[in-house]
């Protein structure tokens, strides 16, 4: 198993770097040949790596798709979500991007997070700055580029510890904010950085019922507008796994925007 496991993540990784030479910028696609981010299949499909996917069929089918959700969960639900009316973005550049309360999505390798340049908007760079008290030590200051358009930050602290400026987007993943609003843990981080900040920000959730916390949160405590949603993503992983209360969770499983614009 865990043969078969390196060895798809591995084949995964050469495919990527293929479809992203084949762009003029990096992973930027023209809007004739449009990335889908309605499946798993469909993105498979659309990116060109679709003979990957179903390479060995059965078992082995199931594991590669499951890695490719795992992989590419964060940063193509982050591209699906940039296309959507709500966001409502300035068209510009360069983009930058909080990922506020950063975990696994800070581990991360760049070629995954190239992938949000598979999105219709037209930024020529991102800049990713991953935030919180969970960021690998190693990783504490540190920065990295891929190639000519994407840079990545890290910073091992609390979002409300930084005096980064404000950003494009703030991307808070599987964050339980629903979950946690009771004992005050997001409330300065909404208080002095989200609110007011006439940005958007994206939330997801394991599963439903962290999704319908996370809504109720914001509404309750005003905490921003609820402005669009999708209650089963379908960037969501796949891999599933279990809480600490046995629920079954999948990253990134709902997404949530919520406009902070004054």
């Amino acid at each position: 198993m865990r043969a078969k496991l390196t060895k798809a993540v591995s084949e995964l990784e050469a495919r990527l770097a293929e479809a992203q030479a084949l762009s003029l910028r990096h992973a930027l696609v023209s809007k004739s040949k449009s990335v889908s981010y309605e499946s798993w299949a469909d993105y498979a499909l659309s990116r060109g790596i679709n003979d990957w996917l179903h390479q060995g069929g059965g078992e082995e089918k199931e594991l590669r798709q499951r890695v490719l959700s795992k992989l590419l969960s964060y940063p193509l639900t982050l591209a699906r979500n940039l296309n959507h009316n709500a966001f409502n973005l300035e068209y510009k550049d360069s983009l930058e991007i909080h990922v506020v309360g950063a975990r696994a999505e800070a581990t991360l390798p760049p070629i995954y997070w190239n992938e949000i340049f598979t999105t219709r908007y037209p930024a020529k760079t991102v800049n990713l700055v991953f935030i919180g008290p969970q960021v690998n030590v190693a990783l504490d200051g540190k920065q990295k580029l891929f190639g000519d358009c994407l840079q990545m930050e890290f910073r091992r602290k609390l979002y409300e510890e930084t005096s980064l400026s404000t950003p494009d987007v703030f991307y808070l993943c599987n964050s339980g904010i629903g979950n946690e609003f009771e004992n005050g843990y997001w409330q300065k981080t909404f208080q002095q950085k989200l609110l007011n900040s006439n940005s958007v920000g994206l939330f997801t959730s394991f599963n439903k019922s962290d999704f319908e916390a996370d809504r109720r949160a914001i509404k309750s405590l005003n905490w921003g507008k609820d402005i669009g949603f999708e209650e089963n993503n379908p960037m969501r992983s796949l891999w599933e796994a279990r809480d600490q209360q046995n629920n079954v969770v999948h990253s990134n499983h709902s997404s949530l925007i919520v406009s902070f614009k004054t």
